[in-house]
């Protein structure tokens, strides 16, 4: 959430800072989904 604000803080509320606020939601959105395949991964092949 942080870093989100001060991306779009440094780009101004135009529409680079729409575009930077877009591209931080969906990276984020994109690294949990990626954690979560890799703990589902880990407990189906019965990792540690």
């Amino acid at each position: 959430m942080t870093a989100k604000n001060w991306a779009v803080y440094f780009a101004g509320d135009g529409r680079l800072g729409n575009r930077i606020h877009s591209i931080v939601e969906i990276g984020g959105a994109a690294f949990i989904f990626l954690v979560g395949l890799l703990l589902l991964s880990a407990s189906l092949t019965g990792g540690a």
